[in-house]
């Protein structure tokens, strides 16, 4: 299956960027990270990974319920573009919270594992956002995009 194309390839950021994931983002702090292009709401979950498949999902929508949950408008103010991913265990809720963002006006992305694509390809279609593919956890692709923004001020998602 064709892969989906990113529309937007660079952009400079001219609040920040929020990335926001159940799972560490690269090398960054876990929980809240605010730096000069990009902030970062991320949890430990995919280190936590252990049970039944069904605690799994319980545990990961916990943890991004968690991270979202104290969002305030004025958190989200200073943000220009959301990238947001979506994984096999916290699936339900991180499409919520993409749906939040989008129903609010806000533009956002998707990063996303392969598991259950095609369901990932047809919600991004269906909210006409972008869908970037990652490996399971997304901790290096998200923790790429994380310090490509930093360093350049640019969201470019080409080659990621």
């Amino acid at each position: 299956m064709e892969k989906q194309k990113i529309r937007k390839v660079e952009k400079t950021v001219k609040k920040k960027a929020l990335l926001v994931s159940y799972n560490p983002v690269g090398d960054f702090t876990i929980g809240r990270f605010e730096g000069k292009h990009v902030n970062i709401l991320s949890g430990n979950h995919y280190h936590n990974c252990i049970g039944s498949e069904k605690r799994r999902v319980r545990d990961a929508e916990e943890e991004l319920g968690a991270l979202v949950h104290g969002l305030k408008t004025k958190d989200l103010d200073s943000v220009d573009q959301i990238i947001a991913y979506v994984g096999k265990c916290g699936f339900d809720r991180a499409v919520k919270v993409i749906e939040r963002f989008v129903n609010e006006g806000r533009k956002v992305t998707m990063v996303a594992c392969d598991c259950n694509w095609s369901a990932k390809q047809h919600i991004a279609s269906r909210l006409g956002i972008p869908l970037v593919e990652c490996s399971c956890g997304g901790e290096s692709k998200m923790g790429e995009i994380a310090e490509r923004i930093e360093k350049t001020g640019k969201v470019n998602l080409r080659g990621v």
